[in-house]
């Protein structure tokens, strides 16, 4: 049985669990509907999400640039990341289908958020930057990896045609 998305009462749960963001940090409720809650203060802002149609349930951060604009916003792995390396390969992505699983979600979520989130919460640009420098290794990263799964695809059919100097460029520009 499909459980509506209004039976699951996200938003009110969002602003349950997370409720620590005003009354701790002075952030405001600037939307909250079905499937997406943000939070603002005038230094960072929160995003907290069920994604429609994998149902994933995560929370971003993000900072203000010096113009006032939103900049990225960061996956809550990027912020668990640059304190505890063991909290990072312990955290995982939450689906929720129903409402006690989407509850239990959103409490662990905003007990991450509170135990590795104060310095972002409050703005501090080191955190952003150090977070900003995990994001673009991790796109060089995907870079390489797409690389070498194209490279490879390209050895493999210059191989089956016996081009033997082709698989050679393949390789020697996979290793580039």
């Amino acid at each position: 049985m499909s459980l509506s998305r209004e039976s699951l009462n996200f938003s009110a749960k969002v602003l349950d669990r997370f409720a620590f963001l005003p009354d701790d940090y002075g952030f405001e409720v600037e939307t909250a509907d079905m499937t997406f809650v943000r939070f603002v203060s005038p230094r960072a802002f929160v995003n907290v999400f069920h994604a429609r149609s994998s149902n994933e349930v995560g929370v971003e951060v993000g900072t203000f640039d010096e113009d006032g604009y939103r900049g990225r916003s960061y996956d809550i792995g990027y912020l668990i990341k640059l304190f505890s390396q063991e909290a990072r390969a312990k955290h995982r992505a939450w689906s929720a289908h129903d409402p006690d699983v989407l509850d239990h979600a959103l409490a662990i979520l905003a007990d991450l958020l509170k135990m590795y989130g104060a310095k972002a919460l409050v703005g501090d640009r080191e955190v952003f930057h150090l977070m900003e420098q995990q994001y673009e290794r991790n796109v060089e990263a995907f870079g390489r990896h797409m690389n070498a799964v194209q490279s490879r695809s390209g050895a493999e059919e210059a191989w089956s045609r016996r081009d033997y100097a082709g698989v050679v460029r393949f390789y020697e520009y996979m290793q580039q």
